[in-house]
């Protein structure tokens, strides 16, 4: 009879325990998070890399605690106007208070001229233009800001010895190469003791005539070519180089891609492997601090690839994103949350140690440079 009462009593308490734990493990307040980049018909490997570095951010952090959970909500768009403020529309009728995305600064600006007014904050894993954060108190980067990058490669520059010309190719049709390659240009204008002979190759076409470019960089005896362009633009200039025998050193930042994106289009893909070029990008992947290690070694096991730069630049920006929402007291106000991204150090992440934002809401942070050309990929140096 004993026995009986106390197994009576016992499955009593399990019952309560069950059904108090109900709601318990249902309690964590859930917060949407918009993903804006364009998973449709023009998704690239970048766009992949980019979400996949979301999507891991988003799981650990929810695997981490039990407070807050963050669930995703993708929202595709194309590279026209039209269809990228469409999906900045529908991130609006559907409430949606965090958002991250816009690739590209042409895709940012478009997201944020549609936010305005609408209590929305956004952060850009990728989009490196300075006035998509300058005076927006809701925006956020994680990558440099371009006048950044243009200040730390025109230093690079000047300290190359025997520098003799430098060809800049010149895309005045996006907005990206455009400010980049100015800003830079204007920098190194500043350097001390620094006066390279400069030969602009400028174009807003689709399909330049690099066969022109090439013969004036040839004829002027250009050593370095500076290329803030896409990596497409520069497989074609490179391969119209190699055909007329030209081979100087070139000079890139992320509008290259990735580093294995960089190496496979550049070196690989040529029909002629003789490219040598030195590219500044935003994360060192053989970094050896524990946050990046368990990252290589995690990733790898969920994706069965290893990462690129893209995805541990999305990866920061969730994780960045995620943190401050769990200090926040009121989750559901962007501008308390801009205020802790504004004035919070944050850790544990893959591009910086330790990372915080300037009054500019562009991340502090060193600047990798690595080597491509045919023996691979090395990096060299940080600034």
């Amino acid at each position: 009879m004993r026995i009986k009462n106390l197994i009576r009593n016992l499955s009593l308490k399990l019952s309560v325990l069950l059904i108090v734990g109900v709601p318990m493990a249902y309690s964590a307040e859930t917060i949407t998070v918009g993903v804006a980049l364009r998973f449709g018909p023009e998704v690239n490997s970048s766009v992949e890399a980019l979400y996949q570095g979301i999507e891991f951010a988003t799981s650990s952090f929810n695997r981490s605690q039990g407070a807050l959970h963050v669930e995703l909500k993708k929202y595709s768009y194309t590279a026209d106007s039209k269809s990228i403020e469409a999906a900045a529309k529908k991130i609006k009728k559907d409430g949606i208070r965090y958002v991250i995305g816009g690739e590209m600064s042409d895709e940012a600006f478009t997201l944020l001229e549609q936010f305005k007014n609408s209590n929305i904050l956004f952060m850009t894993p990728t989009a490196s233009n300075p006035r998509i954060t300058d005076g927006q108190p809701l925006a956020f980067r994680m990558n440099f800001s371009d006048d950044q990058v243009a200040l730390r490669l025109a230093h690079y520059v000047s300290e190359i010895k025997d520098l003799g010309a430098i060809g800049v190719l010149h895309n005045t049709a996006n907005s990206y190469s455009d400010y980049l390659t100015l800003e830079f240009l204007k920098q190194l204008g500043k350097e001390k003791n620094v006066m390279p002979e400069t030969v602009e190759f400028s174009y807003a076409t689709e399909h330049p005539d690099f066969q022109t470019a090439v013969k004036k960089f040839k004829d002027r005896k250009v050593s370095w070519v500076i290329s803030f362009v896409m990596v497409s633009e520069l497989e074609a200039f490179y391969a119209q180089a190699a055909k007329e025998s030209f081979f100087p050193k070139y000079l890139g930042t992320d509008g290259w891609g990735s580093n294995e994106l960089a190496f496979e289009k550049l070196v690989q893909a040529q029909k002629i492997k003789k490219f040598d070029g030195v590219h500044a990008i935003y994360w060192q992947k053989e970094s050896k601090t524990q946050a990046n290690l368990k990252f290589l070694e995690q990733f790898g096991r969920e994706y069965n690839h290893a990462p690129d730069s893209s995805s541990a630049i999305a990866y920061d920006t969730g994780s960045v994103l995620y943190q401050a929402l769990t200090l926040s007291k009121n989750r559901s106000d962007p501008k308390e949350v801009a205020q802790i991204l504004s004035t919070h150090a944050f850790t544990e992440l893959l591009t910086s140690p330790n990372l915080k934002f300037d009054a500019h809401h562009a991340p502090i942070k060193e600047l990798f440079l690595y080597e491509v050309n045919s023996k691979g990929l090395k990096f060299i140096g940080a600034k």
